[in-house]
């Protein structure tokens, strides 16, 4: 890493961008030397990873299944900021020629996932559920192995392979368990 302590915060994070883009260090470990170093609280800390790791996901693409995704790891606010990360490095890119097109992708998946945010029906987290840890218990599923039910239950409706409806759940939780 070139960052020195003579330079100012601008050149600093500029550098640090620069070697991200070529995937020389660890993103949580640098974070928290830099966050560290100028004290900031590990709140920010963990927005600036998370920002960050949704900014170099390989996985961006416009759908419901993937803002669900993105919402089940992420906070909605660093989910948006990371994305819009993503377009200004395509913006100033001159290498790639579909740029514009990745843009106008990048900018469906952020109308999606804040269509999801704001839509109290839609299932992206395990709270959001039509079942919960109680309901699996009823059907003899021992403590240890609710949690482990639940994100796969949640990874089903996300995935719109089942809707998020009690009775359909708990079926498959009876028939597989």
């Amino acid at each position: 890493m070139k960052i020195k302590e003579s330079m100012n915060l601008y050149e600093g994070i500029a550098i640090l961008c620069e070697d991200m883009m070529v995937g020389l260090f660890d993103i949580e470990e640098e974070v928290e030397f830099h966050c560290k170093a100028m004290k900031y609280s590990n709140q920010i800390k963990k927005n600036v990873v998370e920002i960050l790791k949704v900014w170099k996901s390989e996985t961006l693409y416009p759908g419901k299944v993937c803002a669900r995704n993105l919402l089940y790891k992420y906070q909605f606010s660093n989910t948006i900021s990371g994305i819009r990360c993503k377009m200004i490095e395509l913006q100033l890119s001159s290498l790639q020629t579909d740029n514009d097109v990745l843009i106008l992708l990048l900018n469906e998946l952020i109308n999606t996932i804040s269509a999801i945010n704001e839509d109290s029906n839609d299932c992206h987290t395990i709270r959001s559920l039509a079942v919960n840890g109680h309901d699996l218990k009823k059907l003899g599923v021992i403590d240890k192995d609710v949690g482990e039910w639940l994100h796969r239950l949640l990874e089903l409706v996300m995935s719109e392979t089942v809707d998020n409806e009690s009775d359909d759940l708990l079926n498959i939780v009876m028939l597989n368990s």
